[in-house]
């Protein structure tokens, strides 16, 4: 991966994992007076901050269609703030960053990950090395030497979150605080969630991008079209009943797709981003005139509207290779009547470059 070959060669950083797509990170470690520069270089190469808080910036790239997601960490103090048991020196946080497995290994211990306690009986001896240099650490206590050095990896895992451990200023109280702060930063983003409506013609892509969103933030998908999954037989019939008593079946559209207009909107009290698989107004209809066009304005008009909406576009016999259900024609009117109906409001994404349009969607929904 050229990107990341190149991060390598411009900057001093540590590479510590393989370079795989998601769902596997990209492990970087790197000084903290590094952190700007290398921003500004992944911002100039197309990559997106999806991610920052102290000690850790994380971006996201697609390149091939494929996500890759680079973790990217400058203070291991992230690892250990909630803690009362060790705190590094600046000679441990270099011994770290030189070593994937000793960075692995204190990851795993101060994050308790059970999971992973092959991996750390694995590497004991090289972590007990480490351990046994007290210039490495600014406090270890006790207890964690012991543990590490002589008992078992559960008992050093109980070691590492000893409630009755202190040093300094901390105890176990501040430690807790600390520790549910974090959770709820990594489980919770901050503020309310945001709505993006992906909208434009069969064949446009709407399910593929949306997909593609998927990761990493909390996210709901709901459908918005005109097609109800549980009612669609009874529009059947109301359909069949001939112009123009079948108009009537999109009040009922209307009044559904306001049910899950709420829906949204509750999603995005919870933090929730929500990404609508087309949107009210902006399906076929949108290229008809008359009683059929003026109530396909209304129903766009009246329904509670996403943060975005989001044109996934491409010249109409592009369109028309990927899907022929509708002719150059009729996707040429739905994209008029389309930009027609909302106008400034519409951020238009070029779907003929995936990469492109998959990178740009990421600026938009992290920005």
């Amino acid at each position: 991966m050229n990107l990341i070959n190149e991060l390598l060669n411009k900057f001093n950083v540590s590479l510590h994992s393989g370079i795989n797509c998601y769902p596997d990170d990209i492990d970087i470690c790197i000084d903290k007076t590094d952190v700007n520069p290398i921003k500004g270089f992944l911002s100039e190469n197309n990559a997106t901050l999806i991610d920052e808080r102290y000690g850790v910036i994380k971006h996201a790239i697609y390149i091939d269609s494929n996500l890759y997601i680079l973790d990217i960490k400058y203070d291991f103090s992230v690892y250990y703030n909630y803690l009362s048991a060790v705190k590094l020196s600046e000679t441990g946080v270099f011994e770290l960053k030189k070593s994937e497995v000793l960075h692995k290994v204190f990851k795993y211990m101060c994050q308790k990950r059970k999971s992973k306690s092959e991996y750390i009986i694995e590497n004991i001896e090289e972590f007990k090395r480490f351990i046994s240099l007290s210039h490495n650490f600014e406090y270890l206590s006790a207890e964690v030497m012991d543990k590490i050095m002589n008992g078992s990896v559960e008992e050093a895992f109980e070691a590492f979150h000893s409630r009755t451990l202190s040093h300094g200023n901390k105890n176990y109280f501040s430690a807790y605080v600390a520790l549910c702060k974090e959770y709820l930063i990594n489980k919770y983003p901050k503020g309310l969630g945001k709505s993006y409506a992906f909208i434009g013609p069969d064949g446009s892509g709407k399910s593929f991008y949306i997909d593609k969103m998927s990761y990493p933030r909390r996210q709901k998908n709901i459908y918005m079209g005109d097609w109800f999954f549980k009612a669609q037989k009874v529009y059947n019939k109301l359909i069949s009943l001939g112009t123009p008593y079948n108009r009537f079946v999109y009040v009922l559209y209307f009044f559904e797709n306001l049910v899950r207009s709420f829906k949204v909107g509750f999603n995005k009290v919870l933090g929730i981003s929500v990404f609508i698989d087309r949107f009210p107004g902006t399906n076929r209809n949108a290229a008809k005139s008359g009683l059929l066009g003026l109530l396909n304005k209304l129903s766009y008009l009246f329904i509670i509207k996403p943060n975005e909406i989001i044109f996934l576009y491409a010249p109409p016999e592009v369109i028309f290779s990927r899907k022929q259900e509708l002719s150059v024609e009729e996707i040429k009117d739905i994209q008029d009547g389309i930009i027609g109906l909302i106008g400034d409001r519409l951020i238009i994404v070029d779907t003929q470059d995936k990469d492109r349009a998959l990178n740009n969607l990421l600026k938009i929904v992290y920005s």
